[in-house]
């Protein structure tokens, strides 16, 4: 009889453990989206606040850790301070992922920013960019949270870009 009730709390337990919190982990397919969608988002913010011409840290923060978004403002401040403006976000190419795990993801993005209208102070248009790599970074800061974007840098490595 304890044997057999020791088999059935054993299942139970067992069934339980599956109900709660083992569900499977997310594929590299829907990792990549994941981070992709993240870095969409994140620039759309960015694009918008450029035409605000002001940016801030604690919008960014619904795509970006807080690092990351303190970073973009110190960066991007000055350069609206100084009279230039910009409009349209970068267009994704291609992208790899470089590695992952269910909470932690690193990607090689290829960017077209040639779509991108930038006007210096002086009010002349410059030569749009083209193809950009960038290495990301994201993270997860808790099970249920999406990813957010830890690290954004432009690379010299263009082979993600095709090039």
């Amino acid at each position: 009889m304890l044997g057999r009730l020791g088999s059935g709390v054993a299942l139970a337990a067992s069934a339980v453990l599956v109900l709660v919190g083992c569900a499977p982990e997310p594929s590299e397919e829907e990792l990549t989206t994941e981070a992709r969608t993240t870095f969409n988002a994140f620039q759309r913010v960015i694009d918008q606040q450029v035409a605000r011409g002001e940016v801030r840290a604690s919008e960014l923060e619904e795509f970006a850790t807080p690092e990351l978004a303190r970073t973009w403002v110190a960066d991007l401040q000055p350069i609206l301070d100084s009279g230039v403006s910009s409009s349209g976000v970068p267009v994704i190419t291609n992208s790899e992922l470089q590695e992952y795990t269910a909470d932690n993801v690193r990607l090689q993005l290829c960017t077209d920013q040639s779509q991108i209208v930038t006007i210096n102070a002086d009010g002349t248009e410059l030569e749009p960019v083209g193809l950009t790599a960038w290495q990301a970074g994201f993270i997860r800061t808790s099970p249920d949270a999406p990813l957010l974007m830890s690290s954004l840098d432009p690379i010299p490595d263009r082979s993600v870009c095709g090039a």
